[in-house]
């Protein structure tokens, strides 16, 4: 298998959007016309209800392209068959007032959706994906990341699995009910 990795700086746009497109969310249906932009507002959830699949595409589209929405995609020749959403933390509207303060004078970005086509789940690519991700956000000068897995499976799933995490060297900075906050520092401190 021939699959290498590729920041959405580096796609086409239309083309990220088609992969989405493309998927069967028979399996959770409620994240067909997701886009992967729940987390880039900060509607309320009855507001995010009411936008429709074309809305959050065109916003997808658009936000690729002025670059306030970004990705790690995994590639088998030219054909998309993996995305992770992630980006700098701040472009995360829902999720940045919850961040830490401490956090908030580092520059950490977030992973926070996979979706992995169904005929290469259980391969092993959200962990490449994410690897590839840490050394992309070093290069770029990042002090940490930050990932924030759900306890449970089924819909939460897209997060990717804390056991991940841990093996590429996250700790885990905060645990609630449902959900933990993991740190990845990049860099060390002076």
């Amino acid at each position: 298998m021939n699959i290498h990795f590729k920041s959405s700086f580096d796609l086409d746009s239309e083309q990220i959007a088609q992969y989405f497109d493309d998927l069967d969310f028979s399996h959770q249906p409620n994240w067909k016309g997701c886009y992967c932009r729940f987390y880039h507002n900060d509607l309320s959830f009855e507001q995010w209800m009411k936008r429709t699949g074309e809305d959050n595409r065109v916003e997808m589209i658009e936000s690729l392209k002025n670059r306030s929405m970004h990705g790690i995609l995994a590639m088998m020749d030219d054909k998309i068959i993996a995305w992770l959403n992630i980006n700098d933390i701040e472009k995360y509207a829902r999720i940045y007032p919850h961040v830490p303060e401490e956090l908030k004078r580092q520059k950490i970005a977030c992973s926070i959706c996979f979706i992995v086509h169904p005929d290469f789940r259980g391969q092993g690519i959200a962990t490449q994906l994410l690897g590839f991700a840490i050394q992309h956000y070093t290069n770029l000068r990042y002090d940490a990341l930050l990932a924030l897995p759900v306890s449970g499976k089924g819909v939460t799933s897209y997060r990717g699995p804390e056991t991940m995490y841990a093996k590429l060297g996250y700790e885990t900075l905060q645990t609630h009910d449902d959900f933990k906050i993991l740190l990845k520092t990049l860099k060390e401190k002076p």
